[in-house]
């Protein structure tokens, strides 16, 4: 189990795969590895409207 773990592990990256070469293991029947996601996929987003200037309650009290 723990041999099999191993080699799943190193067959979903290029430089596994390399080892798994050089160690003798086939690797040409193994599916394409996806390209990873742009790290900005993971930040998440807000929007954040600016604060309004000129707005002191004691100079504008009409506001």
């Amino acid at each position: 189990a723990h041999h099999q773990a191993q080699l799943h592990r190193l067959s979903t990256s290029r430089q596994g795969r390399a080892i798994l070469q050089i160690l003798g293991h086939p690797t040409e029947h193994l599916p394409p590895i996806p390209p990873p996601p742009p790290p900005w996929d993971g930040v998440p987003r807000i929007e954040v409207r600016p604060i309004p200037r000129n707005m002191d309650p004691d100079r504008n009290k009409t506001r």
